[in-house]
């Protein structure tokens, strides 16, 4: 399947192994587990930007994502990102996931986001390689119930 990108530097980044996944709506389920990847920079159904594929791979695991506004003071983004069962909320780990997704850090990459879908955000995060993050335990994992049943009901 096409994945396009309409940044250069995502087509750096992918190159040079440093964007591993990206983040997509998929609305209709499409993308599944090893489905072959045809990178694009630019819409190749519009010639005008000189669009050309780059690369391919394949989808090597697929998780619900979800960016929920977090409780007032609780970190100094006010977002908590869910992976699966994993939850990211603190700087670190929140530019971690932004550096994996091609962006500088977590402010350019929630800008990004916040652009083309808006706060809440559900989604998919698609993956061509191994990379994991680490999910919570049951008890962890608990404490963050209600923050996913908020961004479910948002999609």
């Amino acid at each position: 399947m096409i994945l396009t990108f309409s940044e250069p530097n995502f087509k750096d980044r992918i190159i040079k192994g440093i964007k591993i996944h990206t983040i997509r709506k998929d609305k209709h389920k499409r993308w599944k587990v090893g489905m072959k990847i045809h990178f694009w920079l630019g819409n190749p159904r519009d010639k005008s930007g000189c669009p050309h594929q780059f690369g391919e791979a394949y989808v090597t695991q697929i998780e619900d994502i979800a960016i929920i506004p977090s409780m007032p003071g609780y970190n100094k983004h006010g977002d908590i990102v869910i992976i699966g069962k994993e939850v990211i909320n603190d700087t670190d780990e929140l530019n971690e996931l932004a550096t994996k997704d091609g962006f500088n850090d977590w402010d350019e990459m929630r800008s990004w986001i916040m652009k083309k879908y808006d706060i809440p955000f559900n989604g998919k995060i698609i993956y061509w390689t191994n990379f994991e993050y680490v999910p919570l335990n049951e008890t962890e994992y608990e404490q963050y119930k209600a923050y996913i049943s908020i961004g479910a009901n948002n999609i």
